[in-house]
């Protein structure tokens, strides 16, 4: 979902939600489809209503679950070779279509994604915080 905005008000807004199955294939549903909106909340609610418990189960296992580039395990964030402990992560926004990560003692972000590139983000979001209760 992203909305527009020129000189501080918001002009339109426009919808993508991309569906992909286990065995690879994808459908987008745009703004052309009437109600997109709500079946793009549905969507979202019900992907991490389903997945959410069963990677916090994972998890607690010790496995690493990976979101496309990022990688959430007990020991921390990882992106490539980077590790981010738990203990040093100060932030994790979901702000304007992107996910940004903060490190203790750092004014810039540790790291950052759109949720376009992000598969599931609000499975990642919660299990974040899931992660960071625990840690």
């Amino acid at each position: 979902v992203v909305s527009y905005y020129r000189y501080g008000v918001k002009t339109r807004t426009t919808h993508k939600y991309t569906v992909q199955r286990k065995d690879g294939f994808k459908m987008d549903f745009k703004d052309q489809y009437a109600g997109v909106e709500k079946l793009g909340n549905t969507i979202l609610g019900e992907t991490n209503r389903i997945m959410l418990p069963a990677v916090i189960g994972a998890y607690d296992t010790g496995q690493a679950i990976i979101f496309g580039p990022w990688t959430v395990s007990m020991h921390g964030l990882q992106k490539g070779s980077n590790l981010l402990p738990w203990h040093e992560v100060k932030n994790v926004e979901l702000k304007r279509g992107v996910v940004a990560i903060a490190k203790q003692g750092k004014f810039l972000n540790w790291g950052s994604m759109s949720v376009k590139e992000l598969p599931n983000p609000l499975v990642f979001l919660g299990l974040i915080d899931y992660a960071r209760r625990r840690a």
